[in-house]
């Protein structure tokens, strides 16, 4: 009973951790962009935003994908079910280093290619840069498989934070360093890319010394030979590669939307009218929606998501109930929350916009692409809930659906609308992952409801209402007050209204009984299991 009570602890304290440090990351990773475009400015913030989608795959292969596949492989050697752990990671290490080598490769020497099909051979440096982040997946994905298969999540954790630590203080640095010493663009876009390898050195760092305090080291010396024909056969190299894939893509479904932009939406702004220089303030600009985008993300799923594991305990354990009441509870918290971010971003977008990137540029088409924020937030908390389900494949397939949709519709909007096309091209694409993924959670409880109609009414209601008071609010700061707008003002007044928006919005969820006492009943329940 013991051993089973502190494999609970283990289990919940894990993915209490895991949550906390990807919290932390993913703020970190939003939250930097800001001082960034305000030293590079649009065009500069353009040619980073080009090639971070390359880099943004590499991360979650070596953190969500790979080490997830490897560790439940070390488990399964566990009950006798696959090869002994040493072959596992030796074989698992240089196969990775392999497909590592071949994707630096081919992107280093094809990166001319690539930035031709991005329509601006000058990011060339750039793409080469982040090729090498590809070399670091083998060495993390191993280490951090090898301890998340010994149930051990804190060096995971911490070389996570260490990562996203280390490249956001070297991307600033670089840049205004570079910027200081007038460099061009496209070189600073490199230095700043270059972040990305100082990152990847320091999880390395972090993970080489848990293992060298680690009682069960890497050595082979003392076990059978490792690379025996048998044992190169029975590696289950395809898994290792589909799961993986599989596994990381709902952690990739904004990465790959904006990698479908890299690819499209300068071209087709050239289409639309645009010349070169202009094309690219234009994406730059665009591309201030990315932080916020993943700021109110992180925001409306930090809360939903945490259920997750419960959810699959729930399924581990046959617990049907508990299972659709977790489920629920989850995606809930998701639409409260996501549809509170949207609404007030778009109350205050111009003022926002102004506060963080020094001007109100593109806030028009800012405020259609954070409706997003609604349909994502969903999305990955529908997509979560299918992968504790087992439904890993299933969740893939709807997430290159929504890309597939993106590509289509920014060949069609774009050329029509310039960067307001593509914004309701992301707001499309992922309103299509949403209803899915929903359409298959329906499927799955076929004996309760997800969703209420009148669950979705008080939302509304809640969100209209706060829209409404954020809007009086401003009329009486700019207009009673005959307050000027200026960076300061707007700074104020975006912070001021985001903070009586927030409680507002909360106060009539709370008023409108959207959750009901026995979901906050569970929900306390749920806390103090994670933190017992």
């Amino acid at each position: 009973m013991n051993v089973l009570k502190s494999s609970k602890q283990t289990f919940w304290h894990g993915a209490l951790l895991l949550a906390v440090a990807g919290l932390l990351s993913k703020i970190l990773s939003a939250v930097y962009r800001v001082p960034f475009q305000n030293i590079v400015g649009d065009v500069g913030f353009y040619i980073y935003q080009q090639v971070y989608p390359f880099y943004g795959i590499a991360l979650a292969l070596s953190l969500y994908g790979f080490p997830v596949v490897i560790s439940k492989m070390m488990l399964e050697e566990k009950g006798g079910q696959s090869l002994d752990r040493q072959s596992i990671l030796a074989i698992s290490f240089c196969f990775l280093m392999v497909i590592g080598l071949v994707i630096f490769i081919g992107l280093y020497q094809f990166s001319s290619e690539v930035a031709n099909m991005m329509g601006d051979r000058m990011l060339q440096k750039p793409i080469e840069m982040v090729s090498f982040s590809f070399l670091l997946i083998p060495v993390i994905s191993v280490l951090r498989g090898f301890f998340q298969g010994n149930e051990n999540m804190l060096p995971t954790a911490l070389s996570q934070i260490a990562e996203q630590f280390i490249r956001v203080v070297t991307i600033i640095i670089v840049a205004y360093l570079l910027v200081l010493h007038e460099f061009t663009l496209y070189e600073v876009g490199a230095g700043a890319v270059f972040g990305s390898l100082t990152g990847g050195f320091a999880a390395i760092a972090i993970l080489l010394i848990f293992q060298m305090r680690n009682i069960e080291r890497l050595s082979i010396k003392q076990y059978k030979p490792i690379f025996t024909l048998h044992n190169i056969k029975r590696f289950p190299y395809k898994n290792l590669i589909l799961n993986s894939l599989a596994i990381c893509l709902t952690g990739l479904t904004l990465v790959l939307l904006q990698m479908v932009d890299s690819f499209t939406l300068y071209n087709q702004l050239l289409y639309y009218g645009l010349s070169s220089e202009e094309a690219k303030v234009s994406k730059g600009v665009f591309d201030r929606g990315q932080p916020l985008l993943q700021l109110g993300v992180v925001l409306a799923t930090s809360l939903s998501l945490s259920l997750v594991p419960a959810i699959a305990k729930a399924k581990q354990n046959g617990e049907h109930t508990h299972l659709l009441k977790h489920a629920r509870i989850a995606l809930k918290i998701s639409l409260v929350v996501g549809t509170g971010a949207t609404i007030g971003l778009i109350a205050i977008m111009k003022y926002t916009n102004h506060m963080l990137f020094t001007n109100i540029n593109g806030s028009q088409t800012l405020s259609i692409l954070v409706i997003s924020i609604l349909f994502t937030s969903v999305s990955l908390t529908a997509l979560a809930i299918l992968q504790g389900l087992g439904l890993i494949k299933q969740s893939a397939w709807f997430i290159l659906m929504g890309v597939g949709v993106k590509w289509i519709l920014n060949a069609l909007l774009v050329p029509l609308y310039g960067s307001m096309g593509a914004a309701i091209a992301t707001v499309l694409s992922v309103f299509v992952i949403a209803i899915c993924s929903l359409i298959l959670l329906y499927r799955v409880f076929k004996r309760g409801k997800m969703l209420q109609p009148i669950l979705l009414g008080k939302i509304v209601i809640a969100g209209a209402l706060m829209f409404i008071f954020v809007k009086l609010y401003e009329w009486l700061f700019f207009t009673m007050f005959a307050m000027e707008v200026s960076r300061i003002t707007s700074t104020y007044f975006a912070i001021s209204a985001a903070l009586m928006g927030g409680v507002a919005f909360i106060v009539l969820i709370l008023a409108l009984r959207t959750f009901n006492k026995d979901e906050i009943s569970d929900w306390s329940i749920l806390k103090k299991r994670i933190k017992s």
